[in-house]
């Protein structure tokens, strides 16, 4: 109404952002940047890795694997400083949309035998929450030990030093151990977060592709 126009600065920036799908994925496919992925301890060597291998060497982009827990890998997203994240809750925003990359049971994992109505009793071995474990158990245990790698959590349980919870999928070696699952849980799930691309570049919709089968 004001009769506002675009000056020559202005008309020369909406000019060269009508080009920023096109530049965007030609800065991808020519191999200039890396693609940074943001996801948990654990899901790394068990379920990422094994897809990643699967894709062709000449499709395979330079990757930044960054291991973060959920609330750094949420924050880094919103901040444009990762490309996908892989999350145990979704994001669902104007500029990040999740979909489910898979479901999970959990198993209790123990030196000895259990009574799971007594899962107080015993110390609790977790990560950076006791969440698992507070589900299962209607009291909270008075001895803990909390350790930020999911390999180390097994291998504390396998030396009998507690009992933890831990998704499926992560446990490969049942050896030694006490193994309870925990249907009472449900399923876990595992999402995959992504910025809302207009036009998703190649190189990172053949990693979406690999990771989602």
């Amino acid at each position: 109404p004001q009769n506002v126009i675009l000056t020559p600065a202005g008309q020369a920036l909406y000019t060269h952002s009508q080009g920023f799908e096109n530049w965007s994925n030609s800065y991808f496919q020519q191999g200039h940047q890396e693609i940074r992925i943001g996801v948990m301890s654990g899901v790394v060597d068990s379920w990422l890795i094994p897809r990643l291998s699967l894709l062709k060497e000449e499709s395979l982009p330079n990757l930044s694997i960054v291991i973060q827990n959920e609330r750094k890998i949420r924050d880094q997203l919103d901040k444009g400083e990762l490309d996908m994240g892989i999350l145990v809750q979704p994001i669902e925003s104007e500029s990040i949309t999740s979909r489910v990359l898979f479901k999970e049971d959990y198993f209790l994992i123990s030196k000895k035998e259990v009574d799971l109505k007594k899962l107080h009793q015993e110390r609790w071995i977790f990560g950076t929450s006791g969440s698992f474990l507070k589900k299962a158990s209607k009291k909270v245990s008075s001895r803990f030990i909390r350790v930020n790698s999911i390999e180390s959590i097994i291998q504390l349980v396998k030396r009998g030093m507690g009992i933890a919870i831990i998704p499926s999928q992560i446990l490969k070696d049942k050896k030694g151990l006490k193994v309870y699952t925990m249907k009472s849980m449900g399923e876990g799930k595992i999402y995959l977060a992504l910025p809302n691309y207009k036009i998703m570049p190649k190189v990172i919709q053949e990693i979406v592709d690999q990771i989602s089968v």
